[in-house]
């Protein structure tokens, strides 16, 4: 399985502009933040903050789209990724929210069983709940990157898509759970860095995000292997 992580890293190395791109989005978003530590403060910093946001909730799924239209031979510029995310930003809002609300209930009813479990062993929650938030955002990673390969790739409906991604994570879970350790360790370094908004922090925002690129790659890579025929031509027909 760590052959498709290999091949994404390659991909991704040669379409560093993918890469470049996300991460002037990303510290665009933290603009204002970084502006207000050196006492630079006004309003068109926030407006620029705000627009970044914006640009960074358009730009998240692009990278799948890209890298799969990469394997197919499309060449990868700093417009195709411009416009790629102008064209899917509303579907990716409204992917973003529908996540967004799953992942509140998913986060109540896991709060909940690990409430039940503290009481029977009488573990206190305030340990439990911090790993409760680890896990989903760590389980998130996998399902963020299938649920966007069906949406925009597959281009099935939202719902289907989502029915889609949990199957697909359930049928290969060697592949599809592997992540998850690696977003657990990004999550903890986040956490401790967290708090001091230096050099350090935003390195490690550089070096989290180049892995959640492989890793998106790596799914794309992935999803083209297992295949097979009869989905390649129904996909084909949906186009």
């Amino acid at each position: 399985m760590l052959k498709y992580y290999f091949q994404a890293f390659n991909l991704l190395n040669q379409n560093k502009k993918i890469f470049l791109f996300y991460l002037l989005v990303i510290l665009g978003s933290n603009l204002y933040d970084l502006t207000s530590s050196f006492g630079l403060r006004h309003w068109t910093f926030l407006v620029a903050t705000i627009f970044f946001w914006f640009l960074l909730m358009a730009y998240l799924f692009v990278p799948l789209v890209a890298f799969y239209d990469k394997s197919n031979g499309t060449e990868i510029t700093y417009g195709y990724l411009l416009t790629s995310a102008r064209k899917m930003f509303i579907k990716s809002l409204l992917l973003l929210f529908i996540l967004f609300v799953l992942i509140i209930v998913f986060g109540f009813m896991l709060g909940g069983l690990l409430g039940l479990f503290a009481v029977s062993l009488k573990i206190p929650r305030n340990i439990l709940y911090p790993f409760s938030s680890l896990l989903l955002g760590s389980l998130l990673v996998p399902i963020f990157n299938s649920v966007g390969i069906f949406y925009f790739i597959e281009k099935t409906s939202l719902f289907t898509s989502l029915s889609n991604s949990i199957m697909f994570t359930f049928k290969h879970p060697r592949f599809t759970l592997l992540p998850i350790f690696p977003a657990i360790v990004l999550s903890l370094s986040a956490r401790f860095f967290g708090s001091y908004k230096n050099i350090l922090w935003y390195l490690l925002i550089a070096v989290m995000n180049y892995i959640l690129l492989v890793i998106s790659a790596a799914f794309v890579i992935y999803y083209k292997t297992t295949r097979t025929p009869n989905e390649d031509s129904m996909s084909l027909m949906k186009k």
